[in-house]
């Protein structure tokens, strides 16, 4: 198989980041990505490395790659429940995205409160129905 070009390189490493937050362990990531990709583990080590980094660095402050994830995951449990209606599983993930926010400052810089989280991701979630990305708002 040939190599990936830089465009599939950047899209397998965003379908990695999406499977790390969506729980799957390193054994998930191969038996989904080996007959997708025809590439090694030793390939896949090197995704899944690109992806935490990504993850991590995709929230700002200095946070660890664990609470990134964490919150990208809580983010992710947040658009299914609205996606699914079920409004009480997302306010608790929003609770939780609170509880980790509060607690994983520390680089000095505001932490944003439950109003404006609920805020962002309702803007979110409203941008994700109007392109169709969820089938409606709950």
């Amino acid at each position: 198989m040939p190599r990936a070009t830089k465009a599939e390189h950047e899209q397998r490493i965003e379908q990695v980041c999406r499977l790390l937050i969506q729980a799957a362990q390193r054994r998930d990531v191969i038996t989904w990505a080996t007959p997708r990709w025809g590439v090694g583990e030793r390939q896949l080590d090197k995704y899944i490395a690109a992806a935490q980094e990504r993850i991590a660095q995709s929230l700002p402050g200095d946070r660890t790659y664990e609470i990134a994830l964490s919150l990208r995951r809580h983010t992710f449990v947040y658009g299914q429940a609205m996606k699914d209606g079920k409004l009480t599983v997302a306010e608790k993930a929003l609770e939780g995205i609170d509880r980790l926010l509060r607690r994983s400052g520390g680089d000095g810089s505001q932490q944003p409160d439950i109003a404006t989280i609920r805020k962002n991701l309702t803007e979110i979630a409203t941008e994700l129905f109007k392109t169709g990305e969820l089938d409606e708002i709950g």
